[in-house]
């Protein structure tokens, strides 16, 4: 098992009108080693521009797993990725499926 998380903080604000500084974070865990481990996540945080006075937040949950092949040297993961935008005249929801291939010589 894997746990990993991150905070960050920009300082957008300086860039001009309509620019934010932001706080994003994420947290994720990897269950199962080996060839094929589950994966989840959660990130949120706001976004550095938009038309409000104040800066629009998002937060996203996503899962997935991955298969290697080859010994190792080959791996396909896929996951799905559930997304909210909210702020002032923004109202948003995604939903993103992510495909990659990994070759190693």
């Amino acid at each position: 098992m894997r746990l990993a998380g991150t905070v960050t903080r920009r300082t957008w604000a300086d860039a001009g009108p309509g620019a934010f500084n932001t706080v994003n974070w994420s947290a994720g865990l990897e269950v199962g080693a080996g060839f094929s481990p589950l994966r989840v996540g959660v990130r949120g945080g706001q976004l550095p521009f938009g038309p409000g006075a104040t800066a629009a937040t998002e937060v996203g949950f996503a899962a997935g797993t991955g298969r290697a092949f080859a010994r190792g040297r080959a791996i396909v993961d896929g996951s799905l990725e559930h997304l909210r935008r909210t702020g002032a005249g923004l109202s948003e929801r995604v939903w993103s499926f992510l495909l990659g291939f990994t070759v190693r010589p």
